[in-house]
C-alpha cells in the first residue's frame, strides 16, 4: 500500500469514494472536518489562484462571494496561500495533523480520515 496512486486507486474502485467530498462524507466528523483544497490561477475562467477550506456539510465562511461557494478562501499561488490556510484550519476546527488526500491533487484532508479509509480498505480487501 506504499504507492499513492495505487491506493487511491483502491479506495475509488473497493470504497466507491471518487474525490475529497466523498471522502469527508464517508470518514470525517458532521460540522468539524475539512479539506484544504489550492486551485491555481485559470485563464478560461478568469479566477485567481487560492486554496479554499471545504466542508461537504457546512460554510467555511457563510459570508463568501458566490463565486467561492462558502468556502473560507486564501488568495496567492500555493506558496503563500497553502500553508495559512492550513494554519487557519487547524486553529478554528482543532485539527491536530494532516495528510494528502489521494484522490484530489493539492488537497489535504485530517490524517485519521485517511487512516479510517486505510482501515475501511483493509476490511473491504477481506470482504
Amino acid at each position: 500500500m506504499s504507492n499513492p496512486g495505487n491506493l487511491a486507486k483502491r479506495i475509488r474502485e473497493k470504497l466507491g469514494i471518487l474525490n475529497v467530498h466523498g471522502l469527508l462524507v464517508a470518514f470525517g466528523e458532521d460540522r468539524k472536518d475539512v479539506a484544504v483544497c489550492y486551485h491555481p490561477a485559470s485563464a478560461g475562467f478568469v479566477h485567481a489562484a487560492k486554496t479554499r477550506i471545504y466542508s461537504p456539510s457546512f460554510k467555511t465562511n457563510p459570508d463568501a462571494a458566490w463565486y467561492d461557494r462558502g468556502c473560507k478562501v486564501f488568495v496567492g499561488k500555493r506558496s503563500d496561500s497553502f500553508e495559512p490556510a492550513i494554519a487557519w484550519a487547524a486553529k478554528e476546527y482543532g485539527i491536530d495533523g494532516w495528510a494528502s488526500c489521494l484522490l484530489e491533487r493539492a488537497t489535504v484532508v485530517p490524517a485519521y480520515v485517511m487512516e479510517k479509509a486505510k482501515a475501511a480498505l483493509k476490511g473491504a480487501k477481506n470482504a
